[in-house]
């Protein structure tokens, strides 16, 4: 954290400060020349296949969050600018939630059993995420019990 918040003070007071990035070839070079891997899945031979035209590597050692704080740019843009060029615009193809929402949490629900275990998933969820609090909130009120994803969810309705 201390990293994070030290490059975030140096990004936002840099003005005409030049920030150098140590990268993976033990050298010193402009943010701006930087960038990191966040294709972390890639096979080192396939990164290595990326045309990463005048820029390096970042090192390492350095994190994800530093990196992008101070200012260099993440594998998987100078990668898909390749891919861009290479196949033209047409190779990207929308995607996204096929099924309703209420479907999707209908069979998420079914998936879990009702009990501790669900909020010890959610908690476990948050944490994954990045998030340093998770609040459960109680509702009194009673709900009526018709019109349900299952009628054992009546008993959830107060």
């Amino acid at each position: 954290q201390p990293a994070v918040a030290g490059s975030s003070a140096l990004r936002g007071s840099a003005g005409d400060l030049q920030i150098l990035m140590p990268t993976q070839d033990g050298k010193l070079r402009k943010v701006e020349d930087c960038v990191f891997n966040n294709m972390t899945w890639l096979p080192d031979v396939e990164t290595a296949e990326v045309n990463l035209g005048s820029f390096c590597l970042v090192h390492p050692k350095i994190s994800h969050v530093v990196a992008h704080t101070c200012g260099c740019r993440g594998l998987s843009l100078v990668y898909a600018r390749e891919a861009t060029e290479m196949a033209g615009a047409d190779w990207i193809e929308a995607a996204g939630q096929s099924e309703p929402m209420t479907t999707r949490l209908k069979n998420l629900l079914k998936d879990y059993p009702a009990d501790i275990s669900m909020f010890k998933e959610m908690v476990q969820n948050a944490d994954d995420a990045g998030a340093s609090s998770v609040h459960f909130v109680w509702d009194w009120r009673q709900q009526h019990k018709q019109s349900l994803l299952t009628p054992d969810m009546d008993r959830w309705q107060g």
